[in-house]
Formats: C-alpha cells, sequence, structure tokens
C-alpha cells in the first residue's frame, strides 16, 4: 500500500496550482458587509514545497483565482440581491518521492456561482441567503453530477443598538467541502469605522485591518481553505479533500482611482492532503496525508466601489 501511494503521489510532479479559496463549509461574505466592496480581483497564491510528516518527499502549492460581484439588485425596499462569479486553477508540485512514477490528479478547477441575498426584517436584524454551486474537477473526463458541490448559509445579522458600525449574528452552513454533507454551525462579527475594520465568520475566517491612512491599508488575517475536488485519476480514489489553514498580515495600496495592489504573506499552520473513495472515506491509513507548516505569499489586484 505504501508503494501506490507512493505511485499516487508522485504522479503530482510538475504541476501549478491555483485553488478557489472561499470557505471552509460557508461563503464569506466579509466584503459585502463593509462600505467598500472589491468587486473584481485577481490573485496568485504560493506555497512553497513543504515535507509530508510520515512521508518522504515534498509538496508545493499554487493558486490562481479570480472573483467578480456583480452589481447589487434591489427588489423592493428590504431585499438586495449580487451574483458572485469564481474560478480557481490549483497546481501541486512534488518531489523527493523515492519512486519515479506517480498516479496523483496535478491540476485542480473551481467554477462557483454564488447568489447573497440580503432581507431586512426589522431595523436592527437582517437575513442573508447565500446559496452555491461550485464545480470541482481535474477535467480529465466529462462533467458529471461528482463534479458538483452545492453549500447554502443562513445568517441572521443584529445591528447593535448603541453603536451602528457593530454588527453580530449566527446561523448555519450546509458545505461539501470537508466532506459529505456537513453541517456546520456559523458565528458571524462584522464592526466597521473610520481608523479600522474587522469582519469575522467563525470557524472559517477573520480580518481586521486598519485604515485611517488614505492609500493605505493593513492589518491581520486568519482563514481555513478546505476543498473537496473529484478527480478521474484512478479507479480506487474519486475525490481529494485539502485542508490549508492560513495566518498572515496584510497589506493593500491604492495604486490609482479604485485599483488596489494587495498583498499577504504568511504561514500556513495546518496542511493536509488526504485521498477518498466514493464513500468519502480514505481506503487507509496510506492515503492521509499531513504536511509540516509552512510560509506561503499571495499577491494580488482589486477594483473597488468608492462609496
Amino acid at each position: 500500500m505504501k508503494r501506490t501511494i507512493f505511485s499516487l503521489l508522485n504522479l503530482i510532479r510538475d504541476i501549478n496550482h491555483h485553488y478557489f479559496y472561499l470557505l471552509i463549509a460557508f461563503i464569506s461574505i466579509n466584503g459585502l458587509a463593509q462600505t467598500k466592496t472589491d468587486f473584481f480581483s485577481l490573485n496568485y497564491t504560493i506555497i512553497p514545497k513543504g515535507e509530508f510528516k510520515d512521508e518522504v518527499g515534498e509538496a508545493q502549492l499554487s493558486h490562481l483565482d479570480l472573483n467578480c460581484i456583480t452589481p447589487t439588485i434591489k427588489l423592493g425596499t428590504k431585499s438586495k440581491i449580487n451574483n458572485i462569479l469564481y474560478y480557481r486553477f490549483s497546481q501541486y508540485d512534488y518531489n523527493s518521492f523515492p519512486t519515479e512514477d506517480v498516479l496523483l490528479p496535478k491540476n485542480f478547477h473551481e467554477i462557483r456561482y454564488t447568489i447573497l441575498a440580503r432581507q431586512s426584517i426589522s431595523s436592527n436584524w437582517e437575513m442573508l441567503l447565500v446559496p452555491k454551486l461550485a464545480i470541482r474537477s481535474d477535467f480529465e473526463e466529462n462533467i458529471s453530477r461528482k463534479d458538483l458541490f452545492p453549500a447554502v448559509s443562513t445568517i441572521f445579522m443584529r445591528t447593535s443598538k448603541r453603536d451602528n458600525n457593530m454588527k453580530w449574528g449566527f446561523g448555519v452552513n450546509y458545505n461539501n467541502d470537508l466532506g459529505k454533507n456537513s453541517v456546520i454551525p456559523i458565528l458571524a462579527f462584522n464592526y466597521l469605522s473610520d481608523k479600522v475594520r474587522f469582519n469575522a465568520i467563525f470557524p472559517n475566517n477573520a480580518n481586521l485591518t486598519f485604515t485611517s491612512l488614505k492609500k493605505v491599508e493593513y492589518g491581520f488575517a486568519f482563514t481555513t481553505d478546505a476543498t473537496l475536488v473529484h478527480v478521474n485519476t484512478f479507479e480506487s480514489i474519486d475525490y481529494v479533500r485539502t485542508l490549508n489553514v492560513h495566518l498572515n498580515p496584510t497589506f493593500s495600496y491604492n495604486l490609482t482611482s479604485n485599483f488596489w495592489v494587495n498583498l499577504k504573506a504568511g504561514i500556513v499552520v495546518r496542511r493536509k492532503y488526504d485521498l477518498y473513495n466514493t464513500d468519502f472515506e480514505t481506503p487507509s491509513d496510506d492515503f492521509e496525508n499531513k504536511l509540516k507548516s509552512s510560509g506561503f505569499v499571495q499577491l494580488g489586484v482589486s477594483l473597488r466601489t468608492k462609496t
């Protein structure tokens, strides 16, 4: 079995990666909770080679992702809808394995369509409904139902009566990111002022950003990036599950008009790369792979609304 995993792992050689980053279990709505929104963004991320904890070998991961948020559609006085289009290309590069042949998928793709619907309930309460449908595959064969990964989140947000800049909320998410048909509770918190912005959707992400300077924003963030992908590379494996937990400072610079340059650099404190069969289970312990912590860098550009 060890030889099998080495064979599988050596196929992932010569891979470049971009992998879609949006949630462990649900979609991040941080940007839409702010006064200004990045309605278009393009990012490149690289996680340099890191060693496996229980195997001989190294793995490098790279992502290229694109996100677009369409203008807000108002339905009456209490309802608003945004459409979100997302694409991610991920590529792995493995080396230093004891065998030359690898049977793992090289390239991963994700195409995702999300609807963000906001319904005002009262002067202090708002409901957010976020259905999502993603196609995640290596595209080695025609798309099938195994490539479809639906998810939906429902969140109730309350505006503080003492401070209109503060919102908190709770909800639930159904997803197919870490496993099959997972249901996860959600806790959300948003705070916005002229000098600081804090957004958190636990357990997925949190962002603290200082905004006192006109053209510069900086802060700190953590993000849990978990993804389940259908692959067609070999018979015994149907899905690859990856998990990367990022912890990092952030920096953004307003180059001109509404054009921003964004930089993140930090550490991936937890990394996993597991192989699942059609029952969403690992055939044996040999198909569960943990990697040591490593650094990462993300460079991107975005277009931001001015109001």
